[in-house]
This record gives structure tokens, C-alpha cells and sequence, in this order.
């Protein structure tokens, strides 16, 4: 009654190859139970605390505390010019109020050189090198210059009153 169809060989094997790949595939996903070795350890560095811009300054910017930060510096990078805590560690407020003589990016160390204390001088101290002096002159339209020499430099300045009939 009944008549039983003989699988094809072929079918057999094709039965049997997907059957192997389906238990690796098993094994392989199940992963493995053993905990991955512990890392060795890194050979620490030798650190130093260093005064840093915490955010940008600009030029001619009097630093405030809040402007300034620590931060950890590797020794051998930190250069002497750099503030450090072990040798100064309250030269966030010693340097507090003095004027940035050129910018700071935020995480830049501080650094003196590139500091000059107010002491209630301005911004004009800030920028000009140390030697050179500035002086201001009211500017009004009875004294203003009408004229500069464009060969000469800055330091001497020419003015001229164009009167009527001359010129």
C-alpha cells in the first residue's frame, strides 16, 4: 500500500553538510566560558600638577581664579617655565588680576613670561614689549592731525590746519 521513496544520495550528503555547519555555527556562537587574562599593568609615569588655562584667555584679559585650573603633566614634558604646584601651590591667586601678555588656548600651561601684573596698568602694558612706553593724546577736531609722513615712523606725527587761501 504504502510505498516508501529512497532518499537520493545527493540529498543525503547536502542533509548532512548543513547539519555539521548548523552545530559549528552552535559551538562557535556559545562562545567560549573562560574570562579573558587580565591585563598587565602600565609602567606609571612620572606626573607633575601644572597651572593650565581652563578656558580661552585673550590678549590684554586680566585672570580671574576661575580662569585657571591643575591639571596632572608628564614630568618629563613639563618644561621649567611651567607653574607647577610642588613648587608654588597658591599660584592660582598670586597670578589672579595680572593681564595676559598673549593669548591662552584652554589647556595651556601658564606661564610668566607671558603674564605682566596690573599693578593698574592697562591693557597698553600688556602688549608692548618691556622698554617701550605709549602715551594718549586727546583727539579733538581743533588738534586732531590731518596729515602724517608716510616715511616716517609712528613716533613722530606732523599736523597741518589747512586755513583758507592756502593751500
Amino acid at each position: 500500500m504504502w510505498k516508501v521513496k529512497r532518499m537520493n544520495t545527493a540529498r543525503i550528503v547536502v542533509l548532512t553538510i548543513a547539519v555539521g555547519a548548523g552545530g559549528v555555527a552552535a559551538y562557535l556562537a556559545s562562545g567560549s566560558d573562560k574570562a579573558p587574562a587580565p591585563a598587565e599593568p602600565v609602567a606609571q609615569m612620572p606626573t607633575v600638577d601644572v597651572l593650565v588655562a581652563r578656558t580661552d584667555i585673550g590678549l590684554g584679559q586680566s585672570l580671574k581664579p576661575d580662569d585657571l585650573q591643575w591639571q596632572t603633566w608628564p614630568a618629563s614634558t613639563a618644561s621649567n617655565s611651567f607653574i607647577r604646584r610642588g613648587e608654588r601651590p597658591d599660584a592660582a591667586t598670586q597670578v589672579a588680576g595680572s593681564i595676559a601678555r598673549a593669548p591662552f588656548i584652554a589647556g595651556e600651561p601658564i606661564r610668566e613670561q607671558k603674564l605682566v601684573r596690573a599693578d593698574g596698568s592697562g591693557f597698553m602694558a600688556a602688549i608692548l614689549p618691556t622698554g617701550m612706553r605709549a602715551i594718549s593724546t586727546e583727539i579733538s577736531p581743533g588738534n586732531r592731525c590731518r596729515r602724517f609722513h608716510p616715511a616716517e615712523r609712528p613716533r613722530r606725527r606732523d599736523s597741518f590746519e589747512a586755513r583758507e587761501g592756502q593751500r
